[in-house]
């Protein structure tokens, strides 16, 4: 259906009364709430969404919330109750530094509804003549194991894959089976992909690995399609969500992820997969290097 586009520019701002509610697709709505102001709080509603909120900026615009003029009736999606939390938690400590600082007493926030993110499950129905020939492509026969990781192959920005390694060389030890890692994705440099090819030689020499270009669709299905296990654990601290077990309920396989962040809003134990327990060093042992990068020393 056609429909036509209406550009709106700073000098027509106040056209956005029109639509009632404008998408911000970042966190950032605090900037966009000042510039609304001029044409009154309630001329039109704000929504942001969060991604990642570890990196700088993340965080520098959902603090900025507490002196920008938003209002109750704008809102920041978040994509799980995990990064809620964590959004809450920003914004808590933000408004006590300023009520000890300036005495404030007064705070007007955004709802922070949570709406998970979606896929479209049919991209991932496939026919018993695709699983065929997916494994054809893989070199695998109906007794293979097939554990598929999917994702950025980064041990410090996704997830350190050695303890997958290691729990794959002791699966294929302990059950003589033949087990076959996909690993589709892509790595940031040639440094990191060797990193990766090293690691699996030591920690899983009885795995077969097959790394697929994630960047082509038809790895990325040949990949789901063949596989019957997806594994991901996740240990970064950026993961706010993770679509990646979602893909792999509706390709109709089972997952094996970590107990972290927004993975525990979409696996359930036992039913959907399993959630491995993962830990991180307590809250206050990372403040000296917080202090070191400050300084410069």
């Amino acid at each position: 259906m056609q429909k036509n586009v209406q550009a709106v520019t700073a000098a027509s701002l106040g056209q956005l009364s029109q639509a009632g509610v404008v998408y911000y697709p970042g966190p950032g709505i605090g900037e966009h709430a000042w510039q609304r102001a001029a044409y009154g709080h309630g001329a039109w509603s704000l929504c942001g969404i969060t991604h990642t909120t570890s990196s700088a900026g993340a965080m520098d615009a959902l603090a900025n919330l507490i002196t920008a003029p938003v209002q109750p009736w704008d809102a920041i999606i978040c994509t799980s109750t995990a990064v809620k939390g964590h959004v809450e938690r920003l914004l808590q400590a933000q408004a006590d530094h300023l009520q000890q600082r300036l005495g404030i007493s007064k705070l007007v926030l955004p709802q922070l509804p949570v709406i998970p993110l979606g896929i479209h499950a049919q991209d991932f129905a496939f026919t018993s003549t695709q699983k065929a020939e997916a494994r054809q492509t893989l070199g695998v026969d109906e007794h293979t194991l097939v554990v598929l990781f999917m994702g950025r192959l980064s041990f410090h920005a996704k997830a350190h894959p050695l303890a997958m390694y290691q729990a794959l060389e002791a699966a294929a030890q302990a059950t003589g089976k033949q087990v076959v890692l996909v690993e589709c994705g892509w790595h940031a440099n040639e440094f990191i992909a060797q990193a990766y090819a090293d690691a699996a030689h030591l920690a899983c020499p009885s795995v077969r690995m097959v790394t697929l270009d994630g960047r082509n669709p038809d790895n990325r299905q040949t990949a789901w399609a063949g596989a019957d296990v997806c594994c991901s654990l996740s240990d970064n601290i950026q993961e706010t969500f993770g679509i990646v077990p979602i893909e792999a309920m509706a390709a109709g396989i089972p997952v094996v992820v970590a107990d972290w962040d927004g993975y525990k809003d979409t696996v359930r134990d036992g039913i959907d997969g399993f959630r491995i327990p993962t830990l991180m060093p307590g809250a206050g042992l990372g403040g000296g290097s917080g202090t070191a990068s400050r300084t410069g020393n």
